[in-house]
């Protein structure tokens, strides 16, 4: 017995949006369209899953959608030019990470990020 693979669901009251921020603003290849579902592959192993059935039961911040890149400046670069409203990148020292947080359509806390080498 092996686990293969796994996916995170989120609810969305709009599967437009979330293809459209998911697909095309943060470059996700869409894994499978499922109507009620869509289910995104995140590089490395790994889906996110967003559906129109679930309700969200998040707290404000909680939880944190966190995407690795090499490139934090251009991902902020391109989701501030799109109008989404992104904190200024940051070194945070306490983790080493260089970082900045913006939200989804749906209003999930999503932190775009990249480890600071030790």
């Amino acid at each position: 017995m092996k686990v293969i693979n796994s996916i995170v669901f989120f609810g969305t009251s709009n599967l437009g949006s979330a293809r459209t921020f998911y697909k095309d603003l943060i470059g996700l290849d869409l894994f499978k369209d499922q109507g009620k579902c869509l289910i995104f592959s995140t590089p490395g192993g790994g889906m996110l899953g967003f559906c129109n059935h679930l309700h969200d039961r998040s707290r404000k911040g909680d939880p944190i959608i966190t995407l690795l890149t090499e490139n934090v400046d251009e991902f902020h670069r391109k989701l501030i030019s799109a109008g989404v409203v992104c904190t200024d990148p940051i070194v945070n020292e306490e983790f080493n990470i260089y970082h900045f947080f913006t939200s989804d359509p749906d209003g999930h806390r999503l932190e775009i990020q990249r480890f600071l080498e030790e």
